[in-house]
C-alpha cells in the first residue's frame, strides 16, 4: 500500500510539498455579526461572507524543512487563480482543492536524534 499524503501544498510557484499529516482540520467560518436589543430576539445580518482555515501538524525530515523555507521564504510571491493552493484528502476517492495564503507555519524540532520536525500549518482561503 501506497501512503497517501493528507494534504499537497502548492507555493506561488507551482512547487508541490506532501505533507503527511498526524492530524488536520478544516474549519469554515462565517464572520456574521448579530444586534441584539433589549426584549427581542437578535437579528443577524448575513454579508454571505464565507471562508475555510486549514490546519495540519505534519512531520518532516531536516532536508524537507528546509526544501519547504526555500517556497515560504520566496519574496517574490504571486497569488493567482493556480496557485499557492492546497489538495486536503477526505478520502481515498475524494479531496477538496483551496486556493490559500500560509498564515501561520510553526516548526518544532521532535525530541529525538534523527532530525525529525513537527510542522504546524495554518492556511486561509481565498479568492483569485
Amino acid at each position: 500500500m501506497v501512503d497517501t499524503a493528507s494534504i499537497i501544498f502548492t507555493d506561488h510557484d507551482g512547487n508541490a510539498v506532501n505533507l503527511f499529516c498526524s492530524e488536520y482540520a478544516i474549519d469554515y467560518v462565517f464572520p456574521l455579526s448579530i444586534e441584539h436589543k433589549n426584549s427581542l430576539v437578535g437579528y443577524t445580518t448575513d454579508g454571505i461572507r464565507q471562508y475555510r482555515v486549514v490546519t495540519c501538524t505534519a512531520n518532516m525530515s531536516g532536508d524537507d524543512l528546509n526544501t519547504l523555507n526555500g517556497y515560504l521564504m520566496d519574496t517574490a510571491k504571486v497569488y493567482d487563480g493556480t496557485d499557492p493552493k492546497v489538495v486536503v484528502a477526505l478520502d481515498g476517492n475524494t479531496s477538496l482543492t483551496i486556493l490559500v495564503t500560509v498564515m501561520r507555519a510553526h516548526a518544532a524540532a521532535v525530541p529525538s536524534a534523527d532530525g525529525r520536525w513537527n510542522v504546524s500549518f495554518t492556511f486561509e482561503e481565498r479568492s483569485t
